[in-house]
């Protein structure tokens, strides 16, 4: 493996097809620009510890590719802390973990668009002045072992996603407190998505229900929604844990609720929907659509 500080002069030639892997250190925000702005397949773009920022977001669209993906990280997890937005657009087979993204300037703290294959792991996303993550128009994207809090909008918005994972991340302390009204809001189309295994604990915040599929979703389809635990640690009321205002045959399993509602545990409205006898709901209706015993 090779190793080398910012000197892009010499690194194109290293990386070839056999994905040697080469480590990019960087240590300030014009440096990290530049790195993912010329980043090719088998780069470890390392971050050293301290704040990133640019006048604007950090802007990436280069492509990694399926055997040898581009890699963003932090060699002490939580040392680095991206102060401006990262946008990744159309830079497919790319990872990214390690960081903070904290971005209380601006509207979003990390958004996506047009990706394939990306993977964000072990990201704490903390005090927005907006939503945290805003991905859309994607396929095959993994959130995995992310912390959530301090967030005024949207913890993640899944707009027009598919094939795509959110598991084993913890939406924690103050999640759309300003201007957001759950925590995951699924909309535009968003099909065949998995939300496994997270824990919710929001307390002191406005949101009506933890995740949502929202009006506008008619052809939101065969998202799977299982194993999840929802908590009201301070005893507040909810209007419901999930709602589906819309979309079609999204199943709802294993998970377990126990908060104070005014509504359900899973409020269908007027859509159809898979809600398995195998949840389990406390302090409130379990549901006003049909249960499904067989699941």
């Amino acid at each position: 493996m090779k190793t080398i500080v910012f000197a892009f002069a010499a690194v194109f030639a290293i990386v070839n097809a056999a994905c040697n892997r080469v480590d990019v250190n960087v240590a300030n925000g014009a440096e990290f620009q530049q790195a993912i702005g010329t980043a090719q397949p088998g780069w470890n773009i390392i971050l050293a510890k301290g704040e990133y920022s640019v006048w604007k977001e950090f802007e990436m669209r280069s492509d990694g590719t399926a055997d040898c993906p581009i890699i963003i990280t932090c060699q002490n997890p939580g040392d680095a802390v991206l102060v401006s937005p990262l946008y990744l657009f159309g830079a497919d087979h790319v990872r990214v973990s390690n960081i903070v993204s904290s971005a209380p300037n601006f509207e979003l703290s990390f958004e996506l668009e047009e990706v394939t294959d990306v993977v964000i792991e072990n990201i704490r996303v903390t005090n927005c002045q907006e939503d945290g993550f805003f991905f859309e128009e994607s396929k095959d994207v993994t959130i995995r072992n992310c912390t959530f809090d301090n967030i005024a909008g949207y913890a993640i918005v899944f707009d027009d996603m598919h094939q795509s994972t959110i598991e084993h991340c913890v939406f924690g302390d103050k999640i759309g407190y300003y201007d957001g009204d759950c925590a995951i809001w699924v909309r535009s189309g968003s099909s065949s998505n998995k939300i496994y295994d997270n824990s919710f604990a929001t307390s002191s915040s406005d949101i009506s229900s933890w995740i949502s599929i929202g009006y506008e979703c008619e052809q939101c389809t065969g998202n799977e929604i299982a194993r999840n635990v929802f908590r009201s640690p301070d005893g507040r009321t909810m209007k419901d844990g999930i709602q589906c205002m819309s979309g079609n045959n999204n199943i709802f399993k294993e998970n377990n609720m126990v908060f104070n509602a005014t509504g359900y545990g899973f409020h269908v409205m007027e859509s159809k929907q898979i809600i398995c006898a195998s949840n389990k709901v406390e302090g409130c209706q379990f549901t006003d659509g049909t249960i499904d015993q067989s699941c």
